[in-house]
């Protein structure tokens, strides 16, 4: 079988849910192989029993090893394209056991996303681009206390599942391919998207040092100070007749105390009172003479600093490793740019005094240092280059700071004479454009 793959143009290729949670530890349940439609084999690799002949024929079964050892030149084969959905799934794991997955990578989802299509995710893609249902995990593996790992699934049910997954990626790679080139979209596929895919997978590989201590320790420093500003509004809230105790992360008694307490000018009422959200404090708080709402503002910003990072981050360094290893997608935007989860690492504060600390315990190893580079207006560039506009490349090319060059253009003042709040301004309209 596995000789005859070789020689197609084309293998679909799926690793099943692999046997960690976390990427960067797993491996492969098993191997799911199509490359004729409407056809698939199954490899299976962590299941009690294997229940595939071994390589005489004989009628055995084959150790994950010698599996390993029939995968290998397979997967090392460089000559075909390789259809995968969400590529770095099946890189990482691949990886961890030692193998490369070679070929020409072709990423159903990245396909899907570069055409437009409304939800890359697996199961609903195969519905709107082939019509078939595949079952969610929940209802292949279950839910909640009754959920089992994928490797406890029989592996013969574990490969109608997984060769039911080859041989869709393998449909649509047939139908995606032909879309793109119509599209004129191959290029940008093919040369940076796909390029991308196994970076990205060795950059989440990789991780990144943090200090622990130094977050440790920096979380027990905001902890007292939220205790003390929860002591300061709650004697703020009793010198102006409320109750001395209240919890400040309830909205419903929070809402009681700002609006019928304390008199405020209350906004929309919810099911569960009025509401306390960010927008309403905002526009309460030169309204309260007594400081209370600013203090609140302030006291959920530290709150939600210190419980999404400093709390959080310290119980995601992998105890293997000792990194974090975020996850990356090619498909999280709608714009292209990278998107990163669990922990999301790109929307650490950086304006304010607590971000930048934050962000000071992501550490490089001794002997190394952290480097970050960034494009020079590329999006304003790009504009430059395919607008021909003179004013604009003209700016490039003397080197000027493009905002402020559009600043004086728009505003009618001279560059030297151009403020911050023209800068702001002329930036907005840039990118608007």
């Amino acid at each position: 079988a596995l000789k005859a793959a070789s020689e197609a143009p084309a293998v679909a290729v799926t690793t099943p849910v692999a046997t960690s949670a976390r990427l960067v530890d797993a491996e492969p349940v098993g191997v799911a192989l199509s490359w004729e439609n409407g056809k698939a084999i199954y490899v299976p690799l962590h299941h009690q029993a294997q229940l595939l002949p071994d390589s005489n024929g004989s009628g055995g079964t084959l150790t994950p090893d010698a599996a390993y050892a029939e995968l290998t030149p397979f997967l090392a084969s460089n000559s075909r394209a390789t259809v995968v959905h969400v590529a770095r799934e099946s890189l990482t794991p691949v990886g961890n056991m030692g193998r490369d997955l070679a070929g020409h990578l072709w990423d159903t989802s990245v396909a899907a996303h570069l055409l437009g299509k409304p939800n890359v995710a697996l199961v609903p893609l195969v519905m709107s681009e082939l019509g078939e249902e595949l079952p969610t995990t929940p209802q292949l593996l279950g839910s909640g206390r009754k959920a089992v790992p994928f490797e406890s699934l029989p592996a013969a049910e574990a490969a109608r599942y997984s060769g039911r997954v080859a041989a869709y990626l393998l449909e649509m790679y047939q139908g995606f391919a032909p879309e793109l080139e119509a599209q004129s979209q191959t290029g940008l596929f093919t040369d940076l998207e796909m390029a991308l895919a196994p970076v990205l997978a060795r950059v989440e590989q990789n991780g990144i040092l943090v200090d622990v201590g130094f977050l440790q320790e920096m979380g027990r420093t905001m902890h007292a100070q939220m205790d003390e500003m929860e002591q300061a509004i709650h004697e703020r809230v009793m010198d102006n007749g409320g109750p001395s105790e209240f919890n400040i992360n309830s909205p419903k008694q929070l809402g009681e105390i700002l609006f019928d307490k304390m008199g405020l000018k209350h906004g929309r009422k919810t099911q569960t009172g009025y509401s306390t959200d960010a927008s309403v404090l905002e526009r309460l708080k030169d309204e309260d003479p007594t400081g209370v709402v600013v203090l609140v503002l302030e006291y959920r910003e530290l709150s939600k600093l210190v419980s999404t990072y400093l709390d959080a981050l310290p119980g995601l360094v992998n105890q293997r490793t000792g990194r974090i290893h975020t996850s990356f997608h090619q498909t999280g935007s709608a714009t292209g740019r990278i998107s990163s989860s669990d922990p999301n690492l790109q929307n650490i504060p950086i304006r304010t005094q607590t971000g930048k600390r934050i962000r000071s315990g992501f550490v490089a190893p001794e002997g190394s240092v952290l480097i970050g580079a960034d494009y020079s207006q590329i999006e304003l560039r790009v504009l430059a280059q395919l607008s021909d506009d003179p004013g604009l490349r003209e700016a490039f090319a003397s080197g000027q700071d493009i905002h402020a060059s559009t600043a004086s253009l728009v505003m009618g003042v001279d560059l030297a004479d151009v403020t911050t709040e023209h800068r702001r301004i002329a930036k907005a309209v840039n990118f608007g454009i």
